[in-house]
């Protein structure tokens, strides 16, 4: 069932008038352009009318960020043509290359990333170096000192025994046309013990960085390292909410993403997706004391991965397994 909430107040015609005043519509293609990506594929461009509201700049330089208030049907898009890319844990929409998505594999990859497009091709593929895959499990994209970074979440624990869990930060724009990028070791201990995560969120406004548990129960923990966290030494990770997911279908956190501009996020299940929404003009940290709102997405063999669209204007979600079909749900 379609969800409805209150529109934003600020209505996209304003925002794109005032945004042109701005010359936020204006897009250096040299910086952000991904050769071959056409304006379908960003997922939000700018003058989209799609959504109840453009409230600032999106992902991908010169967006303008779309908040949804009612969704459409999830659609089945195009099958992923990437044949390395049988486990596909985590998804996340580049921040700098329109069209762009970064995904990873599961336990048993070496650490690399693989950049894709919605219509199922490699745009490229990348080492991080000095990185290690032990259970890579969620990426994220945003704010970092560099600009604009992505953070991949080496959290996954199945048998809840590791010492400590890794997330690893790369310069995005280091990874513009190069085939490899240094990766930053953030390591991080739980407060209480060793967990089993699959979620990783970036404040889009902060930079703080969120993981959530995987609980068979339905109560997941979230535990935040804060964008000031040093690669020098160990951080012990801060306990700051719980969410109690509603008690249908699987319950278990599997992937999520931070909005790109609004203090909400999406956290899904093998079976389901749900979206935190905190008031407009609120801190991200108040999205998690949200009622979670049941979003539409296909059924998938083995739901894991779900990113925003860069502009924000609806996401995509895909399953592990052989040649994934790219989901996407968008404003309606």
């Amino acid at each position: 069932m379609q969800q409805r909430a209150h529109p934003l107040p600020c209505l996209q015609t304003q925002a794109v008038a005032l945004a042109v005043m701005l010359g936020l519509l204006s897009c250096d293609a040299s910086d952000t352009e991904e050769p071959g990506a056409t304006p379908e594929m960003t997922g939000g461009a700018a003058g989209s009318d799609r959504g109840d509201g453009a409230i600032g700049v999106g992902g991908v330089k010169g967006e303008i960020c779309q908040v949804c208030e009612e969704y459409g049907p999830a659609e089945r898009g195009a099958k992923l043509g990437v044949a390395v890319l049988t486990e596909l844990s985590g998804l996340a929409a580049s921040r700098r290359r329109p069209g762009v998505f970064y995904a990873h594999n599961d336990s048993g990859d070496g650490p690399r990333l693989f950049a894709i497009t919605l219509e199922g091709t490699l745009a490229s593929e990348h080492e991080l170096l000095g990185a290690k895959a032990v259970d890579w499990e969620d990426i994220a994209t945003g704010p970092c000192t560099a600009g604009d970074c992505l953070f991949v979440a080496d959290i996954g624990d199945n048998t809840r025994k590791r010492a400590d869990v890794v997330i690893y930060r790369v310069d995005e724009a280091a990874l513009a046309w190069g085939k490899a990028a240094e990766a930053e070791a953030l390591r991080a201990i739980y407060p209480d013990g060793p967990h089993d995560a699959e979620t990783l969120l970036a404040d889009p406004s902060s930079g703080d960085l969120f993981v959530i548990t995987k609980e068979e129960s339905g109560t997941s923990l979230v535990f935040r390292l804060p964008a000031s966290a040093s690669t020098e030494e160990t951080t012990t990770l801060d306990l700051v909410a719980q969410l109690a997911l509603p008690a249908s279908g699987n319950r278990q956190a599997t992937g999520g993403d931070a909005h790109p501009c609004a203090p909400r996020f999406l956290l899904r299940t093998y079976t389901r997706a749900y979206e935190f929404r905190a008031p407009p003009g609120k801190p991200f940290l108040e999205a998690f004391a949200a009622t979670p709102v049941a979003v539409p997405v296909e059924p998938e063999a083995q739901g894991e991965a779900i990113a925003y669209l860069s502009g924000g204007g609806g996401f995509v979600t895909m399953s592990e397994g052989k040649g994934p079909w790219i989901n996407q749900t968008r404003c309606f």
